[in-house]
């Protein structure tokens, strides 16, 4: 029987609440939308922080999917993907083009337990925070 290793509701949870956290502190109160995956891509929890953009949701949701989904971080993953030739979209269409989703993998293997996405800010800025989560859990 083949059992998946993936991240639950807690760390989901405490990724949240570290990036929201970090990004309350941003003097200019940008908005921003976390998401979190499981080791298959599927959604565990999210945030859109009050005055984000409703597309930021869609965006970081699919960045954590992105990430899942080709095992490394979203914007390398693209560049990866685009170095064929192609788009990711034409691998899945739920996937992005984006920096700013990160991989979580479980320590000391290379088994990807989930992902973190997050939509709002320069896409160095999202991927920043989006490590800020993965640290929150004791995953990095």
């Amino acid at each position: 029987m083949y059992q998946t290793e993936t991240i639950g509701l807690d760390e989901a949870q405490k990724a949240i609440q570290a990036i929201l956290t970090e990004q309350a502190k941003d003097p200019d109160k940008r908005a921003i939308s976390i998401a979190v995956a499981d080791a298959n891509g599927d959604l565990i929890a999210f945030a859109r922080m009050e005055g984000g953009r409703p597309m930021t949701g869609e965006v970081a949701t699919r960045k954590a999917y992105t990430s899942v989904r080709m095992r490394n971080n979203s914007g390398v993953a693209a560049e990866r993907v685009k170095q064929g030739g192609m788009n990711p979209t034409d691998i899945d269409p739920k996937m992005i083009a984006a920096q700013g989703g990160v991989c979580i993998m479980k320590p000391g293997t290379q088994i990807c337990v989930g992902a973190i996405g997050v939509s709002g800010l320069a896409a160095p800025e999202d991927e920043a925070l989006a490590e800020k989560g993965m640290q929150a859990m004791g995953l990095k």
